[in-house]
């Protein structure tokens, strides 16, 4: 599932403190802790003007390692492996304690990849 795109408006709304949104022209900005939105690239503070508030914008998965993603599904969360091309892929368990890759999605992935990989826990920042 794609995340949705937001206005400037809801985005400022929904950000949560060290959370990172991007636009639609791959502007990225975080909130701060006094509620501040901030450009990550230089700290400097967003200012709302035309070309701004007219963007679209998503609110970015906070990434976890690998081993953290699976503590997650053996506690029975949902993970996905997010690959670059805005594919991802869910996983919700696992298969009496091991996970069988080959006959998933993710069996086209190499073990370094995977460990290497870009996971996020479902729920955790959505």
């Amino acid at each position: 599932m794609k995340r949705e795109w937001l206005t400037t408006g809801e985005m400022i709304d929904k950000l949560q403190v060290g959370e990172v949104a991007e636009s639609s022209n791959h502007d990225k900005v975080t909130k701060s802790k006094d509620g501040g939105i901030c450009f990550t690239s230089s700290g400097m503070n967003l200012i709302l003007n035309t070309h701004f508030t007219n963007l679209r914008w998503r609110i970015l998965p906070n990434f976890v390692s690998f081993e953290e993603a699976m503590k997650a599904i053996v506690k029975g969360k949902k993970v996905k492996f997010h690959i670059d091309n805005g594919k991802n892929f869910e996983i919700d368990h696992f298969s009496v304690g091991v996970m069988r890759i080959d006959a998933t999605p993710l069996g086209k992935f190499s073990l370094q990849t995977l460990y290497n990989g870009k996971w996020a826990i479902e729920g955790d920042s959505e």
